[in-house]
């Protein structure tokens, strides 16, 4: 064998030498990276925990773990609750798993699964509503900054009312999704949110009888129902149901007119523009 040869040879090996330590220092350097960025993500987490429960809004998690390697950041928490105590009354809320994952490459998507039954009910009381679903999805993005697009979307879900241990079952339907984005701000500069309901094969089987527990719950609740007429036509029933209590204690708001009041004008619009818009 030529000298040539026996330098060719040793250049090749020097060259998949320099090739294999290049790749091991290349995943040495970004296991150090996920790992820097996986306990930033639960700095951070305890950072906006702390934030708002100065704010009177407490959560908990039962057990919390950071997985994902080697191109997201998945936090799992089970169980979780949430405790409102600057509603009024407080309000707790409670829920058995939840997981949120973000790409390390695109930290202002999240994404979140969610394990059903959810229960809501006024602090220290047992839960007045329960709710479960076959698959539970969110995704918000614009995070960190401000949330700018906010998705929820479930299979399958089922809205109970508890009340004297009897279960009564005010939402069920095969889909629903719920899409909010900010809106462009007005002429007066002030900013909106654009927001869009879809159900599919949706029903309230307990509108009627469940009228007086809505004027007692949570300070008062209003429930405002609308039969699209375009969607009867395939069979499919839209339901919306508004907790009023819940929108004085986060923002205020207090309506002024009457249940009869609203479904008279809401039947009024309907009649008037039965192809909508």
């Amino acid at each position: 064998m030529s000298e040539a040869s026996i330098q060719s040879r040793r250049r090749t090996r020097r060259r998949y030498v320099a090739m294999l330590v290049f790749v091991v220092a290349l995943i040495a350097g970004w296991s150090l990276f996920w790992q820097y960025a996986s306990g930033r993500a639960a700095a951070l987490i305890a950072d906006w925990k702390a934030r708002e429960a100065a704010a009177g809004r407490v959560y908990a998690c039962g057990d919390q773990s950071i997985a994902g390697f080697p191109f997201r950041i998945e936090v799992t928490c089970t169980p979780v609750s949430a405790e409102f105590r600057n509603f009024v009354p407080p309000l707790d809320i409670k829920l058995p798993r939840i997981l949120v994952a973000a790409q390390i490459y695109q930290p202002t998507l999240l994404i979140s699964e969610f394990q059903g039954p959810v229960s809501v009910a006024d602090a220290g009381k047992p839960p007045e509503f329960e709710a479960n679903w076959k698959l539970g999805q969110s995704s918000v993005s614009g995070l960190p900054v401000a949330p700018q697009r906010i998705s929820l979307v479930f299979d399958a879900p089922e809205i109970d009312h508890v009340a004297n241990g009897k279960r009564e079952v005010w939402l069920k339907a095969r889909h629903l999704e719920l899409h909010a984005r900010m809106a462009e701000p007005s002429a007066d500069g002030k900013a909106g949110i654009e927001t869009a309901l879809r159900l599919q094969q949706a029903s309230v089987p307990g509108f009627l009888q469940g009228l007086a527990a809505l004027s007692e719950f949570g300070g008062g609740l209003a429930l405002i129902a609308g039969l699209l007429t375009p969607l009867a036509a395939f069979g499919i029933a839209c339901t919306m149901v508004v907790a009023v209590g819940l929108a004085k204690r986060v923002l205020g708001w207090q309506a002024r007119r009457g249940l009869d009041a609203m479904c008279r004008d809401a039947w009024r619009w309907q009649t008037t523009n039965p192809e909508g818009y």
